[in-house]
C-alpha cells in the first residue's frame, strides 16, 4: 500500500501510542477523554492485563487485540502480573462505511501485526502522519482479514513465528534480563548466525537494536506513568548508572530523560 492509498474513506488515525505498564499499573481517569468521540483499539504485545467495564472482564495478553467505544461505559486497565503489560493503542475516527472491527479478537500469528504496528509508531512519532495512516490502514486490513479466516504461511514460517513471537513476549516483559546472542538464539532452537537473519528478516531489526529500543521505550513509559527518579528507571533497566542511561535515551530521542518528562509536563 503506498501513500497514495490514504484516503478520507477509511478510519482516520488520530492518536498512537506504544504503552509499557509497570507492576501495580491502573488506569481509570476517563474524565480526561470525554471530549474523545472516536474509538480505541488496543494491541497486547506482552504481559497481562485486564480491561473492565460494566461488570465485564475482557484478559489482554499477547496477541489480543480489543476495541472500546468511547462514552458508552467507563473503562478500567489493570496490569495483572509481575512484568510489565505492553500495548499499542490507536484512537482514531471511525468511518461509518468501513467494515465493523471485532471488539476481541486474538491473533495467534501477531509478528506481521507488530511489524506494521512497529512502522505505524515510528511514523507517528516521527511526524509523519501520511505513512502513520497508511501503516495504521494495513494494520486494520491485516485484522480484518484474520478475523475472517486468516492467512495461510509455511510450516517453517510458522514455526520460526511462534518460537520469536514467545522470544519477543519474553524480552518485552523482562527487558531488564541479559538477553544475549547466545540466550536468545538458544530460547529460539537456532544457531546465533540463523538466529540474527530470521530475527531481522520477522522484525526488520537486529536483536540488539530490538532491545535497546524496548529498553528506552519502557523508560519512556516509566518516566510518563510513574513517578520513579531517573536513577530508579536506569537500576530497573539494568543500565550500569545512570550517566549511561540518560546518554542512550538522549542519543535517541533527541533530550535527556527529565528534558523529556518535563516536555510532557509531568
Amino acid at each position: 500500500m503506498s501513500r497514495m492509498g490514504v484516503t478520507r474513506e477509511f478510519h482516520q488515525l488520530q492518536i498512537v501510542h506504544l504503552q509499557y505498564s509497570p507492576v501495580g499499573y491502573q488506569f481509570e481517569g476517563w474524565e480526561r477523554l470525554t471530549h474523545w468521540d472516536g474509538q480505541i483499539l488496543g494491541v497486547g504485545l506482552s504481559g497481562v492485563g485486564c480491561l473492565e467495564w460494566a461488570g465485564h472482564h475482557l484478559r489482554i495478553e499477547r496477541g489480543h487485540t480489543y476495541l472500546i467505544h468511547l462514552h458508552q461505559h467507563d473503562y478500567v486497565f489493570r496490569n495483572l502480573t509481575d512484568e510489565i503489560w505492553t500495548i499499542v493503542w490507536m484512537y482514531f475516527k471511525p468511518h461509518p462505511e468501513m467494515p465493523a472491527l471485532q471488539q476481541h479478537q486474538i491473533v495467534p500469528e501477531i509478528l506481521l501485526v507488530e511489524q506494521l504496528l512497529h512502522r505505524m509508531v515510528q511514523s507517528f512519532h516521527a511526524h509523519d502522519h501520511d505513512a502513520a495512516q497508511v501503516w495504521f490502514e494495513a494494520v486494520l486490513l491485516e485484522l480484518l482479514q484474520r478475523g475472517a479466516g486468516g492467512l495461510t504461511v509455511t510450516e517453517q514460517q510458522q514455526r520460526h513465528s511462534y518460537r520469536l513471537n514467545e522470544l519477543i513476549r519474553k524480552i518485552r516483559a523482562r527487558p531488564q534480563d541479559d538477553w544475549t546472542i547466545d540466550r536468545m538464539s538458544a530460547e529460539s532452537a537456532l544457531s546465533p548466525s540463523q538466529f540474527t537473519r530470521v530475527f531481522r528478516a520477522h522484525t526488520g531489526q537486529s536483536p540488539r537494536q530490538f532491545l535497546v529500543a524496548t529498553r528506552l521505550e519502557v523508560a519512556r513509559s516509566f518516566l510518563e506513568l510513574t513517578p520513579m527518579s531517573i536513577g530508579r528507571i536506569a537500576e530497573e533497566l539494568c543500565y550500569s548508572d545512570a550517566f549511561a542511561f540518560s546518554k542512550q535515551f538522549k542519543s535517541r530521542y533527541g533530550m535527556s530523560p527529565s528534558e523529556w518528562r518535563e516536555s510532557k509536563g509531568l
